[in-house]
């Protein structure tokens, strides 16, 4: 007996199966750590994906515009009578279920900075405005119809996705508590972007505002604004005038500071401002002197632009019939075009002005309500009076539509015998030089007062400059302007573009 328990002592036969056995749980760990861990990162990345795609689907519809939140869910989601804009995830599995698709779409107002990795959003801070889950839509103490103005981003929860393991529960047989499957659900949170470019620093208060502050705004073609005056009235709000921070304008060839460099920018014909957000710096003040730089356009020259003639960014309109006593084309300055009060042998006055509104009043309302026909007629009659017969052509109904067919048909010109309305003192004109870009804001619910950074815009409008801009003094350095419509994204002059921008 003692010899068998000695053999059996020093017997090492089998020995190396302990080791293998131990080893092969190590490989079974490791390999489960590379193929099942691998796997689950690979449907993480999928569905993350997926919820990328949605929310930038999503965001994409947030416009403020009436029925933004239904049209982003439609696109998420679909609506029952249109699918969504994407089809539904596909992930790579072997648990049978590929399907990834949206639990649940949360909708904001406002968010803060990124929260740290792998805290679930919304977080605290936040600004929650409306959830959409199981079909049914609910907002916090609002109706989906006010939260589609305030809505600007935009959070997909995905469904949750489980995927079983297949290596680590045979590990699990030889030790304990292995997992056997893992579970992911990413979040996106994407948002509407909007970007204006290359635009001169000017805006105005909302003239269709609530007067309690907030609503939107709609413009009407052919009603003229006093973009900018002294005297009673003439701030848009406590302390602004109409014009925006330069700083925020970026490099763009102009040089000095304050008035001489707002001035330039407003001149030039590529004001290459940079790019910025739909919010806006405002900057207080009247800027009495820079009248100059909108007259550029209307091919006059004031100081300190007068020998910038030949300037090519200093180019003014093709078309700058402006009805003013212009008996030498030389006389290049405000003052050598307007003459006396009344005109006499050295004037000649064979075209007029584009009317004004007659409901405009510096004092009492800055937004006019368009010319009547009559009104158009007249003008037309004594500048074009062998243009279509001397009549106004069918379908012009505003300003901008009479000078846009002048521009193409025949320019007035009365030289020698009146003003020209092709430039005489720049070598050249350029189309659409009369037509700029301005923001406009809620001056109230903003509460703007002197200088105010970060103001959002509600809309871009762009103008048609119909009349020169008066000097500082008497007329009180008046700017009218005509709307001719709300600035549309990707529209020919590249000035506004609207996108979606993933944030988390």
């Amino acid at each position: 007996m003692r010899k068998l328990w000695a053999n059996y002592i020093e017997d090492t036969r089998g020995a190396v199966t302990v080791f293998i056995v131990i080893m092969f749980t190590f490989m079974l760990a490791f390999a489960g750590l590379i193929f099942d861990v691998g796997r689950t990162y690979n449907i993480h990345s999928q569905t993350q994906a997926y919820a990328d795609e949605v929310a930038l689907a999503a965001a994409a519809e947030l416009d403020g515009e009436a029925g933004a939140i239904q049209r982003a869910i439609r696109a998420a989601v679909g609506d029952g009578q249109r699918a969504a804009l994407l089809d539904e995830g596909v992930r790579l599995t072997l648990s049978g279920d590929n399907a990834v698709n949206v639990q649940s779409l949360v909708f904001l107002e406002s968010i803060v900075v990124d929260p740290d990795p792998g805290t679930l959003s919304p977080v605290v801070g936040d600004v929650v405005l409306c959830t959409y889950e199981a079909l049914v839509t609910t907002c916090n103490g609002m109706t989906q119809a006010e939260a589609d103005g305030r809505a600007h981003f935009v959070l997909v929860n995905t469904t949750v996705e489980t995927e079983d393991f297949l290596l680590f529960p045979i590990a699990g047989i030889f030790t304990p508590n292995v997992v056997s499957q893992a579970s992911v659900s990413p979040q996106a949170l994407a948002g509407f972007t909007r970007e204006i470019c290359n635009f001169p620093p000017m805006a105005i208060c909302n003239p269709n505002e609530d007067p309690a502050g907030g609503g939107g705004f709609s413009a009407s073609a052919g009603d003229q604004v006093l973009l900018k005056t002294q005297g009673g009235g003439a701030a848009w709000a406590p302390g602004n005038f109409g014009f925006l921070d330069l700083t925020q304008l970026g490099p763009n060839g102009c040089s000095g500071g304050g008035a001489n460099y707002m001035r330039c920018v407003l001149a030039s014909m590529n004001p290459n401002t940079a790019c910025v957000s739909a919010e806006v710096d405002m900057n207080p003040g009247q800027q009495v002197s820079v009248h100059a730089g909108f007259n550029v356009r209307f091919d006059i020259y004031d100081q300190p632009l007068h020998n910038d003639m030949a300037t090519a960014n200093f180019a003014p309109d093709l078309n700058v019939t402006k009805g003013a006593y212009k008996s030498d084309p030389n006389k290049c300055t405000q003052s050598n075009l307007y003459g006396d009060d009344e005109p006499d042998e050295d004037d000649y006055v064979d075209t007029v002005a584009l009317p004004r509104d007659s409901d405009v009043n510096t004092n009492i309302n800055r937004i006019g309500t368009g010319l009547t026909q009559t009104e158009l007629q007249d003008y037309w009659s004594v500048n074009n009076p062998t243009l279509n017969g001397g009549t106004l052509p069918i379908g012009i109904t505003t300003r901008y539509q009479a000078y846009q067919y002048e521009t193409a048909n025949g320019i007035p010109n009365a030289s020698p015998t009146g003003e020209n309305g092709n430039p005489t003192c720049a070598p050249a004109g350029v189309p659409d030089r009369r037509r700029m870009v301005t923001a406009v804001i809620n001056c109230i619910e903003h509460g703007i007062q002197g200088s105010e950074n970060g103001v959002p815009v509600i809309e871009f409008m762009e103008m048609f400059l119909t009349e020169p801009a008066s000097e500082p003094g008497g007329g009180g350095s008046q700017i009218y302007a005509e709307i001719i419509s709300v600035v549309q994204p990707g529209g020919n002059d590249g000035v506004l573009h609207e996108f979606p921008v993933l944030y988390r």
